[in-house]
């Protein structure tokens, strides 16, 4: 890892600590709520992979993650954030390989 690389990580790790903030929300991952297992606001996301009434899929390029309910409907999108409505199940997390290509 570069200088510059391990000063950034550096930098972040200190504000995590002093914030109690979760490394993937200054990095810029996927960062998931759900509320009362009802509805579900996903941030950061890049593309959206799959979406029906018991799935919804979507990645940011590093990270995909799968939502899985009932009656599951996108309330309101924008280029980087969704609200899903429905009773959720589950949420998974899936790192993705890189491409080897």
């Amino acid at each position: 890892m570069g200088k510059q690389k391990k000063h950034k990580h550096a930098v972040v790790d200190k504000i995590n600590r002093a914030l109690d903030l979760s490394p993937d929300l200054l990095l810029g991952g996927i960062t998931v709520e759900v509320i009362s297992g009802r509805q579900a606001v996903v941030e950061g996301i890049k593309n959206i992979l799959e979406y029906d009434d018991n799935v919804v899929r979507v990645n940011d390029n590093k990270t995909e993650v799968r939502l899985v309910g009932t009656g599951l409907s996108l309330r309101c999108m924008t280029p980087e954030n969704i609200v899903i409505d429905g009773v959720i199940h589950s949420v998974e997390y899936q790192e993705m390989q890189p491409d080897r290509g």
